[in-house]
């Protein structure tokens, strides 16, 4: 099993103050000499540190991948939605106009009018709540393609979409974390045979 970025940090640590110990004990006349190659054999050590770092973070994207493609699905759905509630306001406030420019005297004509108002009402707010909506889907999209291992906010949660990709998020976290702890520990014994 391969080792992970933390336990070779870990291990570079402990090499390092190895290093420093023997350090210490050693003659000054080998003591700068055995500082300068250990250092050098540190430093690539580090490298391979980042390295492994690195590569584990696009491994953990890589694996979310499904997530941030869920996440612009909701984005791009959301979007759509927003922008047909937007043209029924319109034509809700079209039909209100006409309502009131047909303005009958009677009651039956005010009761077109306060209905056709009631209407515009109801799709304006229809259509705020998507315009939220749509927002609250581009900004997840955008969280998790800038991290996809960053919990979203429950705040973005506004609706079941939103919800079922935070547990599929949540998941595949959880689903990464154990496999890495399973490495850990299969690592951690070999280590010890």
């Amino acid at each position: 099993m391969p080792i992970t970025a933390a336990q070779m940090e870990s291990d570079l640590k402990l090499l390092n103050e190895a290093v420093d110990r023997v350090g210490a004990v050693l003659p000054t006349d080998t003591r700068a000499a055995f500082f300068e190659r250990s250092g050098r054999y540190l430093e690539k050590l580090a490298a391979r540190v980042d390295m492994q770092r690195e590569f584990e973070a696009k491994s953990s994207q890589a694996a979310l991948a499904p997530v941030v493609e869920q996440a612009a699905r909701v984005a791009r759905v959301e979007q759509r939605e927003a922008v047909s509630a937007e043209k029924l306001v319109d034509r809700a406030e079209a039909v209100e106009r006409r309502a009131e420019a047909s303005a009958n005297p009677t009651t039956a004509g005010a009761r077109d009018i306060d209905t056709s108002r009631a209407v515009v009402r109801e799709a304006e707010r229809t259509a705020a709540d998507e315009q939220g909506r749509a927002r609250a889907a581009a900004e997840a999209q955008r969280a998790l393609a800038a991290n996809a291992a960053a919990h979203l906010p429950a705040s973005l949660a506004v609706d079941a979409r939103f919800d079922a990709l935070r547990r599929q998020q949540a998941e595949k976290l959880r689903q990464m974390t154990v496999e890495r702890e399973a490495s850990i520990r299969v690592s951690e014994i070999e280590i010890e045979q």
